[in-house]
C-alpha cells in the first residue's frame, strides 16, 4: 500500500517543467475489469478527498500518485496522474521560492582552501596549540581529530592552519592556506540568511570536510553543526574507489551520491561556486559560476582576495534577478502554467492514449522557454568564470583581467612554495631517487623560503634553527596520498609525506 501525504501540487508540477517533462503516466485498469476498478476509484477518492497524494519511494525517485478528479476517473478509468520526482528537492524548492532565497552551493579544495599533506617533527608537534574536536565519518564512526593556528604572517593566506586525525592506524595531517577574503564573504552570506541558503559539497571524505569546517566557520556563524547533515555532502563516501561526480540533487542533500545520476534541474534560484570545470556533470553547467583555482603550493600567483569580493557582489545581483519583483513573478507564471496543466489532466477525461504524449511536448516546449531565466548562465550572460583581480602592493597577488568573464586561463606554473613546516631530515627522508638530487630540490626550497641550504625550517621561528633528527610524533605516518581525503587531483605530491 502507498502511503498518504501532503504535498504541493504546483510545486510538484513546475518541477517537472523546469525538467522539460509534463507528467511522466496515468494509472488506470483495463476496461471492463471491475474488482480492481473498484479498488483504485476508492483510494483515489480518499486521497481525492484528502487533498492528498500517495507516494513510493524507490532508488531511483520517488513516485508520487496525484488523484484525479473521482468522476472523471470513473469515466475513463484512469485514477492517478504519475510523476516520478525528488520530493525532497520538490519541497525544498518551494520553500526557497516561497522565502525569495537563493540556494549557493560553496565547494571547499582550492575553492576555498589550499589544502596538502606533511609531516611534523616532534618538536613542532609539541609546540602547537592544538584544538581537540570530533568528527564523523560517512559509515558514522566518530573520530577524535585536532587543529591549531598557525600564527606566522604568510602572503599568500588570509590563514594558516594544521588539522591532523587518525584514520585506520594511518595519521593524517594537513596544512590548509585559507583564501583571502573568506572571512568577509562568510559574514556576508551569514548577515543575509533571509537571502541566501548555505550548502557545502566536496570531493573530499566526510571526516576532512568536517574538519576543515570546524576552523573555518569556528563560531557556527554560517553553518552550525546541527546543519551539517541536511548541508554538507561529500561525494566520497567509503564505499566508493573515488568521489563522485556533484548533482544538483546531492549538492543540496536531496539525494545520496550512491544513487544512479537521473538529469535534475532544480526549480528554485541555486548557483555554485566551483574551481574545476569537471566536479559536477555537464548538466548542470548552467548554474555554476567558476573561479580561479586557488592553489599557492604549487602555482606562483596567488589570490589577492579579489575573488571572494566579486563572489559576493554576484551572489547579490543573482538575487536581485531571481528574487524581487521581477524574478519572483517569472517564476509564478512557470508555476501557473504547470499548475493549470496538471489541473486540466485531472480534471479532463481522456479520450485518446495521444493526450499524454501532447501533454508531454507541451511541457518540453515551455520548459525550454522558462529554464533559462533563472539560471546562473543566464543572468550573467555567459560570463561565468571569477578570475583574480590583482591588486597594488599585494605580494601574493596574481595578475587577472577584471571581473567574471570567458574562459580559464592557463595559470603560470613555477616552483613551490615551500609551507614553513618542513625540516630538513624529513624532505632528504622522503621519496625516491639519487640524495643528491633531493639535496638540490631542498636547495631550491629553501630559496623559496629565502633560507639557507642545510638550515632547516622549522614550522616556529626558533633561535635553534638546526635540522630535526626526525624522531617519531604523531604526524609522521603516512597520509594516504593526501588525495584521497583532500581531493587533490592532479596537484604536487608533498615532499614531506612520509611513503
Amino acid at each position: 500500500m502507498f502511503p498518504r501525504r501532503k504535498l504541493s501540487l504546483p510545486a510538484l508540477a513546475v518541477q517537472h517543467v523546469v525538467n522539460k517533462r509534463g507528467p511522466d503516466a496515468l494509472i488506470g485498469c483495463i476496461p471492463g475489469e471491475t474488482k480492481h476498478a473498484a479498488k483504485m476509484l476508492e483510494l483515489c477518492t480518499a486521497a481525492y478527498d484528502a487533498d492528498e497524494v500517495l507516494v513510493c519511494t524507490l532508488p531511483v525517485a520517488d513516485v508520487v500518485l496525484v488523484p484525479r478528479v473521482p468522476a472523471v476517473a470513473q469515466r475513463d478509468g484512469l485514477f492517478f496522474v504519475v510523476y516520478a520526482t525528488n520530493i525532497r528537492a520538490v519541497e525544498l524548492c518551494e520553500a526557497l521560492r516561497r522565502e525569495a532565497k537563493v540556494a549557493v552551493v560553496l565547494d571547499v579544495d582550492n575553492t576555498l582552501i589550499d589544502a596538502h599533506a606533511v609531516t611534523l617533527s616532534e618538536r613542532d608537534w609539541a609546540a602547537l596549540d592544538w584544538v581537540d574536536c570530533t568528527v564523523t565519518t560517512q559509515s558514522g564512526k566518530q573520530v577524535p581529530a585536532q587543529w591549531a593556528r598557525l600564527n606566522h604572517y604568510d602572503p599568500l593566506a588570509e590563514e594558516v592552519f594544521l588539522m591532523h586525525w587518525r584514520m585506520n592506524q594511518v595519521d593524517c595531517t594537513f596544512h590548509v592556506r585559507v583564501r583571502k577574503g573568506w572571512a568577509i564573504f562568510r559574514s556576508f552570506l551569514a548577515q543575509n540568511e533571509d537571502r541566501f541558503t548555505t550548502f557545502i559539497c566536496s570531493k573530499g571524505k566526510q571526516e576532512y570536510l568536517q574538519l576543515l569546517w570546524t576552523f573555518l566557520d569556528p563560531d557556527g556563524e554560517l553553518m552550525p553543526r546541527s546543519r551539517w547533515p541536511t548541508h554538507m555532502t561529500s561525494t566520497f563516501p567509503d564505499v566508493l574507489p573515488a568521489a563522485a561526480p556533484k548533482t544538483a540533487l546531492s549538492a543540496l542533500g536531496c539525494a545520496s551520491v550512491l544513487q544512479p545520476h537521473v538529469a535534475t534541474q532544480l526549480a528554485a534560484p541555486v548557483v555554485a561556486f566551483d574551481d574545476s570545470r569537471s566536479a559536477y556533470y555537464e548538466d548542470y553547467e548552467n548554474s555554476i559560476l567558476y573561479v580561479e583555482e586557488y592553489r599557492p603550493s604549487d602555482v606562483a600567483a596567488s589570490d589577492s582576495g579579489s575573488v571572494l569580493r566579486q563572489a559576493t557582489a554576484c551572489l547579490d545581483a543573482f538575487w536581485q534577478a531571481t528574487c524581487t519583483e521581477e524574478g519572483a513573478f517569472a517564476w509564478q507564471a512557470a508555476q501557473s502554467f504547470a499548475s493549470a496543466l496538471l489541473a486540466t489532466v485531472r480534471r479532463t477525461a481522456m479520450e485518446s492514449p495521444d493526450a499524454i504524449a501532447y501533454l508531454q511536448l507541451r511541457c518540453r516546449k515551455q520548459g525550454e522557454v522558462l529554464w533559462h531565466q533563472f539560471t546562473a548562465e543566464a543572468v550573467f550572460d555567459g560570463r561565468n568564470y571569477i578570475q583574480d583581480e590583482a591588486e597594488e602592493g599585494d605580494p601574493g597577488a596574481g595578475a587577472g583581467a577584471a571581473g567574471a568573464a570567458g574562459a580559464a586561463p592557463s595559470p603560470a606554473l613555477a616552483p613551490p612554495i615551500v609551507p614553513p613546516c618542513y625540516d630538513g631530515a624529513s624532505v632528504l627522508s622522503a621519496g625516491e631517487g639519487d640524495p643528491a638530487e633531493r639535496l638540490a630540490v631542498l636547495g631550491r626550497l629553501c630559496s623559496a623560503r629565502g633560507g639557507e641550504l642545510g638550515s632547516g625550517a622549522s614550522l616556529l621561528p626558533s633561535e635553534d634553527d638546526s635540522p630535526t633528527a626526525g624522531s617519531a610524533s604523531p604526524g609522521d605516518v603516512p597520509v594516504l596520498g593526501g588525495a584521497a581525503y583532500a581531493g587533490l587531483a592532479g596537484g604536487a605530491q608533498p615532499l614531506a609525506a612520509a611513503q
